[in-house]
């Protein structure tokens, strides 16, 4: 899927309470509570596979199903077309315990510079558990986040975002730290692509998810983008080609065979003529470079079509 799929379901009441956040992850939560949630999404997972869409609309509080209305079921498909075949992992697990409900809550990860990140949520209620799944899809991994919450003794899901976490399990901030790699050697076009697949995937759960080093990305975006815009004007003709074909513009193919730079041009030749196509575009291939400097670079293959 090339399309940035971000799908959120969420309760938010506004209010502007105060009170003492407690919080414990992974390892330090409670092995009881762990279970019991763990148990949970495990029938919600089994029902996913099976399109049993009411036992998942089952572990749903009220009120998300009144916001959502007729909106829950095709998310629930679509949740359910990403899933089925594909093995899920535990990225991150929080417990939380709020001195009042409807409490802002900031929780972070160990915040190391390839996976570090905040969540900041409100649960509806005191008592709030979150998991991080991950979708091992190809080629893009994708991020599911379900928060739920205690209501009446009795776990809820109160909100499910459902995001592009990663490309060929490379995160956001993995494919940033590559981009910058490429600019430092002057290949542009790499960083570019590359930085634009970051952007991409460097928000897979909305405003909830935040990665620790989210303004230096985007600081890295604007400068790449900017230096391209400088020294590479579209179209561009290809002089040293009789027929003068026009490259329009460039863009990172995902593929499940990897990130590869995929070139679109113009050409003057007739589309019947497929022998003279072939040559035209075999010469391109070979002169590339003369107008998109070092595209080769790190990469076994390019595409031009």
């Amino acid at each position: 899927m090339n399309k940035a799929l971000i799908i959120a379901i969420l309760i938010s009441l506004i209010s502007c309470k105060t009170g003492v956040n407690n919080s414990v992850s992974n390892d330090g939560i409670d092995k009881e509570v762990l279970n019991s949630i763990n148990s949970i999404e495990a029938n919600y997972f089994v029902n996913l596979e099976e399109s049993n869409f009411q036992a998942c609309k089952n572990i749903m509080s009220d009120l998300m199903i009144k916001a959502t209305k007729s909106d829950i079921t095709e998310f629930l498909k679509q949740l359910a077309s990403l899933t089925k075949g594909n093995r899920t992992s535990i990225i991150d697990q929080y417990h939380v315990q709020n001195s009042a409900s409807e409490l802002s809550t900031t929780l972070f990860s160990s915040l190391d510079s390839i996976t570090g990140y905040i969540l900041r949520v409100k649960p509806i209620n005191k008592e709030a558990f979150i998991t991080l799944h991950k979708i091992e899809s190809e080629p893009y991994q994708y991020l599911m986040l379900n928060m739920f919450t205690k209501h009446q003794d009795k776990w809820k899901l109160d909100m499910v975002k459902l995001g592009e976490y990663s490309i060929k399990n490379k995160n956001a901030q993995v494919l940033h730290n590559e981009a910058m790699e490429e600019y430092k050697k002057s290949n542009l076009i790499n960083a570019s692509n590359l930085i634009f697949l970051s952007s991409q995937v460097s928000k897979p759960a909305g405003n909830v998810f935040e990665y620790k080093n989210f303004e230096e990305m985007g600081e890295s975006y604007e400068t790449i983008l900017d230096e391209l815009k400088s020294k590479l004007q579209f179209p561009i003709e290809a002089m040293d080609i009789k027929t003068k074909p026009l490259i329009v513009n460039f863009k990172a193919e995902v593929l499940n065979e990897g990130i590869i730079p995929a070139i679109s041009y113009q050409t003057t030749i007739t589309l019947s003529d497929s022998i003279e196509l072939k040559s035209e575009n075999l010469r391109l291939h070979k002169n590339i470079e003369s107008y998109l400097p070092n595209i080769k670079k790190n990469n076994e293959y390019i595409i031009i079509l």
